[in-house]
């Protein structure tokens, strides 16, 4: 065995084997045949035209405007409807006298 390097901080002692004759490990390569690679296209997909949905600096403010719209909706309609049962459960509250 020879000596291929020493690690100086721990002394530790590098060989190589050569006393093992290649011939006795056996071919890690037998019967196995080589394709060929396909070869490799490189990316050639640079475009220069603007984005196709625009900027987007102002997509948003027309989903907060709808959201918006459909609270105020649902609200007003809650208090239409509160004060509808409330008349109805109790009409002589709401009666108007001459």
């Amino acid at each position: 065995m020879t000596t291929v390097a020493t690690l100086p901080a721990t002394g530790t002692v590098i060989t190589q084997a050569s006393a093992i004759p290649t011939s006795a490990l056996p071919s890690l390569t037998s019967g196995i045949a080589a394709a060929p690679l396909p070869a490799v296209q490189p990316e050639t997909n640079h475009s220069m035209a603007a984005p196709v949905g625009g900027t987007g600096s102002g997509s948003l403010f027309l989903p907060v405007i709808a959201g918006m719209t459909g609270i105020i909706i649902v609200v007003i309609g809650g208090i239409f409807l509160r004060r509808w049962w409330i008349r109805k459960q109790n009409m002589a509250l709401f009666r108007k006298y001459d």
